[in-house]
């Protein structure tokens, strides 16, 4: 029994460590594998085309029976034909790829077509470099890129011209806006969003005010939002044509106002070309409560006017301290019960710049101003002062430069800091 393991010890230690020899008792000392025979040969493995090889690995040969001849896989690619007789001319290619464009998840169709003598093998490659299992007649092209085909028979490979090919993305949002609840005295209200796609994109921010029945496009007039009938005018956008949305100045009345983005793109070859994004609303809190809060579109809301003072109609609505160009100016003002010791704020917004105007803003306790501030541009001005008496008068009042149409004032609010 020890004899016999130690034969078959021997006997496999022949088989891993040695050369072996069909057809000859000595092989080769550098061959792993010799075969020696009159009469008989090696017979390679037959598949029906390189593509049958799923996983090809550098170093493996071939018999590929869609074209009749011995390819091998060097260089991660499979070679053209091997061994193969030459018996007429390199292929000619008489029909070019043609480039194009389609709009994803579509494809642009390529196609070759050669003459001379076959059999013909096809390579086709993205911006230089070989395409894996691309080696048919056609393809079809997925992705953006200059496309060639390389078209080889037994004697010669020609190179075909190049096809770009563009692949356009249909217009998408990849980020949607969101619900925002803001504190309106001392916050912007912000909607952004992403959108995607090929082409030239232009945004435009719509507005709801019936709940998101109907929507209007958002009017940017550096002044408010909505026509003179003071709908959300004293909210100012400033970027309503881009992926953001920046609300500033934004009232109590604004709850529950509902915001979109329509984005449109032009020239991208895609058929769609104007999507929304999700329906996104607007909440606000105002902390502390307002003691008024008036837009003066028409009316002066509970103050009172001296001298030249009346409405402005055009945009933005409101009441005009000046509009009589007089030397005198004009006046609003209004008394409100107040608690000695307690901080206040006004709040103004009001259109200076490009009126040759300033405006004063004050607080007075009688005839003693206990604070003022002073406008000369489009501005939210805020005065803040402590009451010193149970009454407070409140005071706006134009410089009168005489010949200078001056300032509009269309939104005030107090509130108890």
């Amino acid at each position: 029994m020890k004899k016999q393991i130690i034969f078959l010890i021997l006997f496999l230690s022949n088989i891993f460590y040695s050369q072996v020899g069909i057809g000859t008792a000595q092989p080769a000392s550098s061959a792993i594998l010799d075969l020696t025979s009159n009469d008989k040969a090696l017979l390679v493995t037959r598949v029906p085309s390189a593509a049958s090889i799923v996983t090809p690995i550098n170093g493996m040969i071939i018999y590929d029976l869609s074209v009749n001849c011995f390819r091998g896989y060097q260089a991660n690619a499979w070679t053209n034909c091997s061994f193969t007789a030459c018996t007429g001319p390199g292929p000619t290619i008489t029909t070019q790829p043609i480039g194009g464009s389609a709009c994803s998840p579509a494809t642009h169709n390529l196609s070759v077509t050669a003459s001379g003598s076959g059999p013909y093998l096809y390579q086709w490659r993205k911006d230089g470099a070989d395409i894996v299992g691309a080696t048919g007649s056609t393809y079809s092209a997925a992705v953006s890129g200059s496309y060639a085909v390389i078209v080889s028979n037994p004697c010669a490979s020609t190179p075909s011209s190049a096809a770009v090919v563009t692949i356009n993305t249909g217009l998408a949002i990849t980020s949607q806006p969101s619900d925002l609840t803001i504190n309106v005295e001392n916050q912007t209200a912000t909607f952004s969003a992403v959108a995607t796609g090929s082409g030239t994109l232009t945004y435009a921010w719509e507005i709801s005010r019936d709940g998101g029945s109907t929507f209007s496009p958002i009017t940017v007039s550096g002044y408010g939002l909505g026509g003179n009938d003071q709908t959300d005018h004293d909210m100012v956008v400033t970027n309503g044509t881009t992926p953001t949305l920046n609300l500033k100045w934004v009232s109590p009345a604004e709850e529950g106002r509902k915001f979109r983005l329509k984005v449109t793109s032009s020239g991208s070859g895609c058929a769609a070309n104007t999507i929304y994004s999700n329906v996104v609303t607007l909440h606000t809190t105002n902390s502390p409560a307002y003691i008024f809060d008036n837009n003066l579109c028409g009316s002066l809301s509970g103050w009172s006017a001296t001298g030249p003072v009346g409405p402005h109609t055009s945009n933005p609505c409101g009441m005009y301290l000046n509009p009589g160009n007089t030397s005198s100016g004009g006046v609003i003002f209004r008394d409100v019960a107040t608690t000695v010791g307690q901080s206040y704020t006004l709040s103004v917004r009001m259109l200076g710049s490009g009126f040759n105007s300033t405006q004063l803003i004050q607080a007075l306790n009688g005839s003693t101003v206990i604070n003022s501030v002073s406008n000369s541009g489009d501005n939210f001005i805020q005065l803040t002062f402590t009451a010193t008496s149970s009454t407070t008068r409140l005071r706006i009042a134009d410089n009168g430069i005489t010949n200078a149409s001056d300032g509009v004032v269309y939104l005030t609010r107090l509130f108890a800091n």
